[in-house]
């Protein structure tokens, strides 16, 4: 299963051409067969089965009313990713995923610090594969870790100094470490400092300006798991102070860390490639909404629409959803906040972190396709009515 999660999360493979998506027919199979041969109840009158149902329904008229029978194949894709995430929500309890998904980064981080010292440090040549994705950037294939060789058209063309761990680009892998720290921060037992340590490590060495600006929120994080429980509600308070004096003093403190370091940080004020295209994005997105306010583009479509609009990529997850399904599209966002908000087992500061994470990498990133995010998503809204979800036993 943890084979099946990764490689439909942002793995370099799933950028190449074919479709690996239609793997989780197998494990989607063996769970719904488990299920009923069990005799347990597939569909529980709870939020969980209703979104479930309100996400089929959405791909299902979009795609009748579009009449998007050219892209028969991408809203299978989707109806096998939210349907293996449901399963696997309904098989697994939150804490047994909790603890291996940490286990799980916890040794991609290992053996990517390994893979990139190599490659960056000393002058082994590794027997390393070589291949390249739809975007035309190149990867050296290391099976357990990747290393970007080259970008298309040079642009910006070293790649092996930023480490990618399993993902195909670095700030993604960074979203998934801080998750990680997250979830070893919300153990109910005995944090292990060793496993944060190399989690903080292997952060540094992706280079990812997103992951470093998350540590702000992360360290509000650290304190409340060090400080007395009274702290906390003090921590959310001064959380927010933060957030609110950074939105007033956002161009100053970034002409601060420019200063500090100009290589990592003058992407947030540079006209690059990258800032446009994620300010383009939703744009774009909110565009093809406006025409499409009631059912949405429909999946696949969107994407069409979307290329012949602009020459930029798909970063937004939230208004992507909108552009597909309409105003309804909304709900995948609203959920977040809802389930994420409503989890009970951590104070508000530990859940406004963990949202913000969430929130900001769902819309620099394309998760349309992300079993890891849905499993998530589907876990904290089970999570709304089930107080013994604690991370780990």
């Amino acid at each position: 299963m943890a084979f099946v999660i990764l490689v439909t999360s942002g793995h370099p493979f799933s950028t190449v051409p074919g479709n690996l998506f239609y793997y989780l027919l197998v494990p989607s199979s063996l769970m719904l067969y488990y299920r009923l041969s069990k005799k347990k109840n597939l569909w529980q009158k709870n939020i969980l089965t209703y979104i479930f149902l309100l996400f089929v329904f959405l791909v299902v008229s979009s795609f009748i009313i579009n009449f998007n029978i050219n892209n028969f194949g991408t809203n299978i894709k989707f109806l096998l990713v939210i349907s293996f995430s449901y399963l696997f929500c309904l098989s697994i309890p939150f804490y047994l995923f909790s603890k291996y998904y940490i286990r799980t980064l916890k040794v991609i981080s290992i053996i990517s610090l390994l893979g990139y010292y190599i490659l960056n440090f000393t002058s082994l040549n590794l027997p390393l594969a070589t291949f390249k994705n739809i975007n035309d950037v190149e990867y050296y294939n290391g099976i357990f870790f990747f290393a970007i060789k080259s970008f298309a058209g040079g642009y910006d063309n070293i790649g092996i100094d930023r480490n990618i761990g399993t993902f195909w680009e670095p700030g993604l892998f960074a979203t998934f470490i801080l998750i990680a720290i997250i979830l070893e921060l919300w153990n109910k037992n005995k944090t292990s400092k060793l496993t944060i340590l190399i989690f903080l490590i292997t952060l540094y060495t992706t280079k990812s300006t997103y992951g470093y600006l998350m540590l702000v929120p992360i360290s509000f994080e650290l304190l409340t798991k060090v400080l007395n429980k009274r702290f906390s509600f003090s921590l959310t308070i001064f959380l927010i102070t933060i957030v609110v004096f950074l939105n007033y003093k956002l161009n100053d403190f970034i002409s601060w860390l420019v200063q500090i370091n100009p290589r990592l940080f003058s992407k947030l004020i540079d006209e690059s490639n990258s800032f446009n295209a994620r300010i383009e994005s939703p744009l774009t997105n909110l565009r093809i909404f406006e025409n499409n306010y009631l059912f949405g583009a429909g999946l696949g479509n969107t994407e069409n629409l979307f290329s012949n609009m602009t020459i930029g990529a798909q970063t937004s997850t939230s208004t992507y959803f909108l552009a597909a399904f309409g105003f309804l599209g909304i709900a995948y966002t609203l959920l977040f906040i809802y389930g994420i908000l409503s989890y009970k087992e951590v104070n508000l500061s530990s859940r406004l972190v963990f949202l913000i994470i969430i929130l900001t990498q769902i819309n620099k990133e394309p998760h349309i396709y992300f079993t890891t995010t849905f499993i998530f998503m589907f876990y904290f809204l089970i999570n709304t009515r089930n107080r013994r979800s604690y991370v780990y036993k």
